[in-house]
């Protein structure tokens, strides 16, 4: 640590801070005309007097022997930032530099000399020093701090304007008055960074090191990845302090959210989406926020006790894994809730709103306008070795927060993968499936395609080029029979009259799920005198003249009504894609899917209650 003797000017290197038993600190606002190390060393005083960054100094080293300091520290003189391993060093120590500081000397250069009492907070909410990132730690890890004004003159101090300093930050009254900041969420924190601005982007994390107590390398050149890295070190420091993941915009209820469709009936009664330029969807994201501008309303969460106990919870003897980073990805245990939800997501090329299904995963915190509340986030399957991204949104009154010691949520944990999306470009002759609707007892089981790598379950199947052949199977249970019991829907476009891609064939095979060896030696029972195919045939099998039909292009509708199996009823229509760059005629054809459920009186298996039409 190098440190300016105040009074010859002289810069003196020292092991630590330990090392010397009082120092001032300068905290400021960088500019032009700074005071390097370099400059220290090789000008002499009067050329250093002629930059503009030295004045500042003068200030810091006469005030300092007027309060009885020797030593004085100016970060853009006493940092050879020639030097990565000193620079991520000191990066690294800054924050205990400035807790360890007898006082630190605010320098704020836009505040003018004759500032009253009474225009004070106005002077301070329109400074630079307010809005940069590393001044938030040297706000935060000071004790004693004194802002004088652009000349030198004393305007206040921290400890006598804890509350104008408050309304300028956003930082509770507490925290400025001492309080330890591991009492702090990570969200709070993170919020207390939000509308501050860095020149490098990857200082946005570096000067949040201090804060959050976490040490990492110095990697400039990584860009928006330094603020990802400072997520995961906090996430292995603290990993039970969900509202690091608790970013975005905030919502009370999820029948807030305009896109979210919160009662299953009303996804089988869209007979159309109409597609609105207002309502594109925002891009997906990662479990992490991009940056701790994410965070700007999130102040207001806390940890909850419920996640300790959720950690320490073994069902079945399996233990719930704390956090794991995976590349990209976070894999953690969650409550989960699924099929409860769908989304309407609005694609901007080619303009047109699907439906799909939404999960939503509780976060183990809770926010202080609803403290009894659990929140959640929503989570959209997507294709890949991420199983999920997750929306913008967070729920923050949820679910009322159990207070027993192994409350029922627990039981609906699951182990998610949570990463940044991939994008999904839609090339022309493309599908899309606009809707995929089905009842409670028909669940969808995956499902099968030609090309890789495929979009399926984020509604697009990938036609890589390929016009006519082979689209893809959909697999379904049928549980209200056994689990055995399942068929596929096999879609094929076709050419007719020698026009190529003119329809799409759709077959209904009948699908045995079981494993090879047990269809061969215990056959399906009952069989409805049908031929059930295994999963790796069905999609060349042959099925009867009844079990197919042609939706012909560019608009038609057909519905199969075949024992037993449910009601099944799709449309297709061919949509114009219009994107700069491709042919006037490049097209998607779009597939609505909707599966009305039956009952089946004849097997004893049967549920006798009809079931609405719900959808995934």
């Amino acid at each position: 640590m190098r440190l300016i003797n105040a009074n010859t000017r002289q810069i003196h290197n020292f092991a630590s801070s330990d090392d010397i038993d009082q120092f001032a600190i300068l905290s400021h606002t960088w500019g032009a005309g700074e005071v390097t190390l370099k400059d220290w060393e090789s000008l002499s005083t009067p050329e250093l007097q002629l930059k503009d960054g030295y004045r500042k100094i003068d200030y810091c080293c006469k005030q300092a022997i007027e309060d009885g300091y020797d030593w004085v520290w100016v970060d853009t003189c006493c940092i050879d930032k020639s030097s990565s391993a000193e620079l991520s060093e000191a990066i690294n120590s800054m924050f205990r530099w400035y807790q360890d500081a007898a006082v630190c000397y605010v320098h704020l250069t836009d505040v003018p000399d004759d500032t009253s009492p009474d225009s004070l907070l106005t002077a301070l909410s329109g400074s630079r020093w307010f809005t940069r990132g590393w001044t938030l730690q040297e706000l935060l890890a000071s004790s004693d701090v004194i802002f004088y004004s652009d000349k030198w003159q004393k305007l206040t101090t921290k400890r006598n304007s804890v509350a104008i300093l408050s309304t300028v930050t956003g930082i509770e009254k507490s925290f400025l008055e001492g309080s330890p900041l591991e009492t702090a969420s990570a969200a709070k924190k993170m919020s207390w960074a939000a509308s501050r601005e860095t020149t490098r982007i990857e200082d946005i994390a570096y000067c949040l090191l201090g804060i959050f107590d976490v040490n990492m390398p110095l990697i400039y050149g990584e860009g928006k990845r330094a603020f990802r890295r400072l997520q995961e070190e906090i996430m292995k420091a603290n990993p039970e302090d969900h509202t690091l993941f608790a970013w975005g915009n905030i919502v009370e209820k999820m029948s807030d959210i305009p896109y979210i469709i919160t009662k299953k009936e009303k996804a089988a009664e869209l007979d159309e989406i109409p597609w609105e330029a207002s309502k594109v969807t925002q891009p997906l994201s990662g479990l992490l926020a991009e940056s701790p501008a994410d965070f700007k309303n999130s102040g207001g969460f806390i940890p909850s006790p419920i996640a300790n106990k959720f950690y320490e919870h073994a069902p079945g003897g399996v233990i719930t894994s704390l956090p794991q980073i995976q590349d990209k990805d976070i894999r953690l245990h969650l409550p989960a809730r699924f099929g409860q939800y769908q989304s309407i997501y609005y694609w901007k090329q080619p303009q047109i709103a699907t439906l799909c299904d939404i999960a939503v995963a509780l976060l183990l915190c809770r926010h202080e306008k609803a403290s009894n509340f659990l929140p959640a986030i929503l989570l959209r399957s997507c294709s890949g070795k991420s199983g999920y991204n997750r929306t913008r949104e967070i729920c923050f009154r949820f679910l009322s927060q159990p207070s027993s010691l192994n409350p029922a949520v627990f039981k609906h944990r699951r182990m998610l993968t949570i990463g940044p999306p991939r994008q999904v470009r839609i090339e022309p002759c493309d599908v899309m499936l606009r809707r995929y609707i089905f009842g409670r007892n028909t669940r969808t089981i995956g499902w099968w395609a030609d090309a890789v790598p495929q979009t399926i379950l984020e509604g697009v199947v990938r036609m890589c080029g390929v016009k006519d052949g082979l689209l893809c199977m959909l697999y379904n249970r049928l549980c209200q029979v056994s689990c055995r019991h399942c068929f596929g829907m096999r879609f094929e476009r076709i050419e007719r009259d020698g026009e190529s891609m003119a329809g799409i064939s759709v077959s209904i095979v009948p699908i045995d799920s079981a494993l090879p060896e047990r269809v061969k030696n215990d056959p399906i029972n009952p069989d409805f005198d049908l031929n059930w195919s295994t999963r790796a045939k069905s999609p060349r099998v042959d099925v009867p003249p009844e079990f197919r039909q042609v939706l012909n292009m560019p608009l038609d509708k057909i519905e199969f009504d075949i024992l037993p199996f449910p009601i099944i009823t799709i449309k297709a229509e061919r949509v114009l894609m219009n994107a700069k760059g491709s042919a006037g005629d490049a097209f998607v054809d779009a597939l609505d899917i909707v599966v009305t459920e039956r009952t089946f009186p004849s097997h004893p298996n049967a549920k006798h209650e009809s079931h609405n039409v719900v959808g995934i």
